[in-house]
Order: C-alpha cells, then structure tokens, then sequence
C-alpha cells in the first residue's frame, strides 16, 4: 500500500488502509483492509478486501474494478513471495556459506588433528628409536666399565704382587747387609778383643817379668811359685 496514497494503520496481523487511490480500481479514494491468517502450523494466507463506497468489492458489483483489485493483490504477493523467496534463499545461502565454512574449519581441524597424530606417532618412533639406542649405549657403557675395571683390577694385582715382590727382595738384601755388617761388627770386635787380650797378656808377661827381675830367687821352686802368687794376684782388664 506504500505505492498508493492513504492512511495506513496497522493492529496486529490487520492492515487497514483508507483513502486509498487506485486509478484501475476507482477514481474515488477506497478503503483496504489486509489480515494474514494461520491455516495450520506452517502455512498463512493473506486475505485482502476492497471497500468502495462502504460495500466490498465482488466480481458481481464491480468486475473491472474487482480484476484490478485481484490483479494488484496478485502482484502484491508475488512481490511479496518473491522477496520472501529471496530472503529465504539469502538465508539458506547464509546458512550454507557457514556450513562450508564450518567443514572448511572442520576439515582443517581434522587435517590439523590427522597431521597432529601422525606428529604425535612419529614422535613415538622416535621415542621408541632413541629408548633402543639409549639400552644400546648403556649395554655398551656397562661392558666398558667392566672391561675397564677387570683391568684395573689386573693392573692392581700385577703392581701388588710386584711390589710384594720387590718388598721380599728389598729384605733380603737388607737382611743379607745387616748380616755382613753384623758379622763384621762382631769380627771387628772379636779382632779388637783379642787385640786387647794380648795386650793385657803382654803387658802382664812385662809385669811377670820385671817381678821376677825386681827379686833375686835362689831355685826354680821359688820363682814357680812366686809366678803363681803372681797370676792370683793379677786380673785381667
């Protein structure tokens, strides 16, 4: 009615137009009355009168102007379907633009997920790779620490009986030097008493001697028995 001059006023689902000029229907201002109606729980229908002269219009009363007004109402809701339709498909082509953008997004997200769990299965090779040569290399590192500590151990039994070795020889050269100087020491200090002994010896004879010179005996009785008095008299020193 917006193409058309007259005063709309609308009370819920009843448009109500008066003064309404339509050229093909009358040359007087009519009156509109338009009210959707629910048939069922999917579907409307619009239902439009013409009011000329308080009287509604009818094929009967005004045939001109009732196929003018049929042919406006006709065009009304073809109009009125057609932007529907195009709303509608506007809202479905919406619909599916987010649809496919939601299956983009969600392929990305599942090729996202997939290359995600193969990242993730690679790793876990990797992992499963890197524990095997770890073993191996720990395998590896504890054969060469007991090789390492057999030697070491060999090592330190060849330089223990070594030096036991050496100890035992070592001794006996001592022991065998102690000897000869003790041997020595005692020849030395045998050599020395005996040295000594001859002296005392001698200087005794000496003493003997002047003794007997000193005193005139008379027979052999008594220097016999004067060197015997002598000899008990005298003490080694």
């Amino acid at each position: 009615m917006k193409d058309f001059d007259g005063d709309v006023k609308i009370k819920k689902s009843t448009l109500t137009a008066t003064g309404v000029k339509i050229e093909s229907i009358d040359s007087n201002p009519i009156e509109v009355v338009a009210e959707v109606r629910k048939s069922n729980e999917q579907e409307h229908e619009l239902v439009v009168i013409f009011i000329k002269n308080g009287i509604s219009m009818s094929a009967e009363s005004d045939l001109a102007g009732y196929t003018a007004a049929k042919s406006i109402v006709r065009n009304f809701a073809n109009e009125m379907s057609k932007e529907a339709t195009e709303d509608y498909l506007k809202e479905q082509n919406k619909l599916v633009e987010d649809l496919v953008k939601d299956l983009e997004g969600a392929e990305k997200d599942h090729e996202k997920a997939t290359k995600e769990i193969q990242d993730a299965k690679e790793n876990i090779e990797d992992a499963k790779k890197e524990m095997q040569n770890l073993n191996a290399s720990n395998e590896q590192l504890l054969k060469d620490a007991r090789a390492e500590r057999d030697a070491l151990m060999k090592d330190a039994r060849e330089i223990k009986d070594k030096m036991i070795s050496d100890a035992k020889e070592e001794a006996k050269e001592v022991t065998s030097k102690l000897i000869e100087n003790a041997q020595a020491s005692i020849e030395q200090e045998k050599q020395a008493a005996l040295a000594e002994l001859k002296k005392q010896v001698a200087d005794l004879s000496i003493g003997i001697a002047e003794t007997v010179i000193k005193k005139e005996l008379t027979s052999k009785e008594e220097q016999l028995k004067l060197v015997e008095g002598i000899l008990k008299e005298v003490t080694l020193k």
